[in-house]
């Protein structure tokens, strides 16, 4: 068997990974649950923290989660620090791309047999006190491929056993360089969940956590209370003896409780309150955070004969003045995205076509020279209620007045605009790219030809097969696999397949003990680990 460290065998996972979390990435969003509407207390002069000796801190999140099981919660915010309080994982990935230890101390890689073989720690127990031993990590593997299925695609499920009680061998159906990243977003729940096969409801009842947390009591509508885990490998560095999370979804409801000092930590997206607390008319302080998503025009080019044709998609993309409907529609919580990437990431290359009304009326007669066509008549899809649905009837407007094209609006509600895009019936949209992924592969997942989401498709074997090759062969140097994000980067909107338009952020408002999530990167479930660690977890260790 060969031992090698994950820098030696997926460096990829590691170089390109992301290091930000929606950390519940196999879950799945779901509505939000009613929200807590009683109204804020009174202001008191002290916040929580401050109150028990920030020995315990109390927050506004935007959402209750829909399921207590770490495959299927949703639920926004709350969902993703459900998952990141209460589950542990085999291990974890990092801000600065490494992996770090968490319920597997070491690993190690046979390649020639295609499995990984995860070490645990010594003596591990979930919350009640119980052992907790390969059999669960086995367990969670195949609850996680039952209920989601996102993050063991390339997994090999026959072949994944527990060995002994602290060995687990995971097989591989591939080498790929999600692979190590999906196990990090495997919620480790215990066995005796699932005796029966899968049982979500049982896991919602009566949950058992392997993480820093568990859940002293909650009921749809209320607050979550999250006490300190003290059978946790790692309990000795968990700062908080106790977490309580107000589900609130209203904006106004969660900021007015903030100001009048019912919490140490607030979510704000309308630009509004950010702008109050930024100009000191709130307590604290506001920190911005990327959300590493970014959110762009694309055209089904697999179904429609129309968008197939890439003059014309050039047309559009340099007849809309992306900066100025940025500008005019988005606030505090967006900036104007020049990538399929986000600009923080490290393969990030500003590759946005610019606006040129003189050039898109050169490529718009193209199109009409090539297809003997002088009209053009598309239809967009967009989300009742969503920004996206703005700049959608701006768009409309701008390519009518540039190019004289007929632009045809279609808004509607969540479960039908889905249903669409499942079906093939979504022809342009614009549509949030990788939200939640740590790994670079992943942002490039959704264009894969089999891919649900047919409005994602490229429809072009050449970019296909650069795709394939920058996911999937794990023989490329690091080097050579930025190069080729960096070319698929570029030829996405070079081709007028994607036209990138906005990167979204959190923003938190914080006052009392919460001082700072300076080094938090995604405004989600990492922000907790932020808060709650007092000192970084320690690195993978080697075989």
């Amino acid at each position: 068997m060969k031992r090698k460290t994950l820098v030696r065998i997926l460096a990829a996972t590691l170089s390109l990974s992301m290091a930000f979390g929606l950390s519940a990435c196999g879950s799945q969003d779901a509505q939000q649950s009613s929200s807590n509407n009683s109204e804020p207390p009174a202001a008191t002069g002290t916040t929580p923290a401050e109150e028990t000796g920030a020995t315990e801190i109390v927050m506004n999140l935007d959402g209750e989660p829909s399921s207590l099981s770490p495959f299927l919660m949703g639920g926004g915010k709350s969902g993703n620090m459900m998952y990141n309080a209460c589950y542990g994982s085999l291990w974890r990935v990092e801000y600065d791309d490494s992996l770090s230890a968490d319920l597997a101390e070491s690993y190690e890689i046979d390649e020639e047999n295609m499995v990984i073989i995860a070490h645990l720690r010594e003596g591990l127990m979930f919350s009640d006190g119980s052992p907790l031993t390969a059999e669960d990590v086995v367990c969670s593997i195949q609850t996680s491929a039952a209920e989601s299925g996102s993050n063991t695609s390339t997994i090999d499920l026959e072949r994944t056993q527990a060995i002994d009680e602290t060995t687990v061998q995971i097989g591989l159906s591939t080498l790929s360089y999600s692979t190590m990243v999906d196990l990090s977003c495997i919620g480790i729940i215990s066995k005796e969940w699932t005796e029966d096969g899968t049982n979500a409801e049982k896991v919602a009842a009566d949950i058992v956590c392997s993480g820093p947390y568990y859940i002293e009591n909650w009921s749809t509508g209320n607050d979550m209370v999250y006490i300190k885990n003290p059978y946790y490998w790692n309990a000795d560095n968990v700062k908080y003896d106790k977490i309580t999370v107000k589900c609130i979804a209203d904006e106004t409801t969660r900021f007015l409780d903030y100001q009048n000092g019912g919490v140490d930590l607030c979510i704000l997206t309308k630009s509004e309150n950010i702008d109050t607390m930024e100009n000191g008319l709130a307590p604290g302080s506001v920190e911005v955070i990327p959300m590493q998503s970014v959110q762009g025009l694309a055209f089904d080019t697999k179904n429609i004969d129309t968008f197939k044709n890439e003059n014309l998609r050039l047309a559009i993309a340099h007849a809309i003045d992306v900066e100025s409907l940025v500008s005019a529609y988005c606030g505090t919580g967006y900036s104007l995205a020049k990538s399929p990437f986000p600009s923080t990431s490290p393969y990030f290359v500003d590759c946005a076509l610019e606006y040129d009304p003189d050039l898109a009326k050169e490529y718009l007669q193209k199109y009409y020279d090539e297809t003997g066509n002088s009209s053009v008549t598309i239809t967009m899809t967009a989300k009742t209620g969503d920004l996206a649905a703005t700049l959608t009837e701006a768009i409309q407007y701008q390519l009518n007045e540039v190019l004289g094209i007929t632009v045809e609006v279609s808004v509607m509600d969540s479960a039908t605009y889905f249903d669409a895009q499942a079906k093939g019936e979504q022809y342009a949209s614009i549509v949030p790219l990788a939200r939640g992924y740590y790994d670079p592969a992943k942002y490039m997942n959704a264009w894969f030809p089999n891919s649900s989401n047919s409005i994602m498709h490229m429809n072009n074997e050449e970019l296909d097969a650069l795709l394939d090759e920058t996911v999937n062969d794990v023989t490329l140097s690091q080097e050579e696999r930025t190069a080729k994000l960096t070319e698929l980067q570029e030829k996405l909107t070079a081709t007028g397949k994607f036209i990138p338009m906005f990167e979204e952020f959190i923003c938190y408002a914080l006052n009392g003990a919460v001082t700072t999530v300076d080094g938090c990167v995604s405004g989600d479930g990492r922000l907790l680990q932020t808060l709650w660690l007092s000192e970084a977890p320690s690195a993978l260790a080697e075989g």
